[in-house]
């Protein structure tokens, strides 16, 4: 049976996008020169180097917030999942969200995921998962227990790195001073079901539908979901 790497998803708006994008960008030269200075001043003397800057950046295309992970899911059940995606988008208006500090998964002392956090003062978007994730289980599907935490993914620690901690630590401050520049703020408007494949060239991301929040699905015109 024909299976989809699948997740549920809100899209920030393509020019929130590019500003985390310029935001993640200037922040890695900063920390790549930050740490090439600290390579030099400690190569003599240290036993414990650092290797080349260990964070590797996503496509801006591909910065989204991760409703629901489905995983390996048999594509016959992709009406499931709209169905009862369905019952609670129709009863969500749109609602605000705004970008909040980056931080990383899961410590500072052992990171493996950098992002930036997102600002869900009104609790909605946390209400909308858990909603979700009500419905996904009626349903049948096995959803993860994990506390609910909003981020968006904007890049990895690569594997087998030598001491990341200050290198990451210099990423997200620099980072954060980047998107504290202007604050920036968007509107939810849609959920998202993402078809995620894995090939050479990383994780490449198509919309399979969105459900607009108190309306009706429409099928995805293109591979990203646009704003919402």
């Amino acid at each position: 049976m024909e299976r989809k790497r699948l997740f549920l998803a809100v899209n920030p708006p393509a020019e929130v996008c590019q500003q985390i994008a310029a935001a993640t960008r200037a922040a890695l030269e900063a920390a790549s020169a930050a740490d090439h200075t600290a390579q030099k001043e400690e190569r003599a003397a240290s036993p414990h180097k650092r290797g080349p800057l260990p964070i590797r950046l996503i496509a801006q295309q591909n910065l989204h917030i991760t409703l629901v992970f489905l995983g390996d899911t048999p594509v016959n059940r992709i009406a499931a999942i709209q169905s009862a995606v369905a019952l609670c988008t129709e009863r969500c208006a749109p609602f605000d969200l705004a970008l909040a500090p980056p931080g990383c998964f899961p410590s500072i002392r052992r990171p493996r995921v950098v992002w930036v956090g997102v600002d869900d003062a009104q609790q909605k978007l946390a209400a909308l998962h858990a909603d979700i994730c009500d419905e996904l289980r009626r349903a049948g599907f096995a959803v993860e227990q994990r506390p609910f935490r909003a981020h968006i993914t904007v890049g990895y620690v690569k594997r087998g790195a030598r001491n990341p901690a200050d290198s990451v630590q210099t990423f997200l401050q620099r980072a954060g001073e980047e998107l504290q520049l202007q604050p920036v703020r968007f509107s939810a408007r849609a959920l998202w079901l993402i078809e995620s494949s894995l090939e050479q060239s990383g994780a490449q991301h198509r919309g399979v539908w969105a459900q607009p929040l108190g309306g009706k699905h429409k099928k995805a015109p293109s591979r990203r979901g646009g704003g919402g």
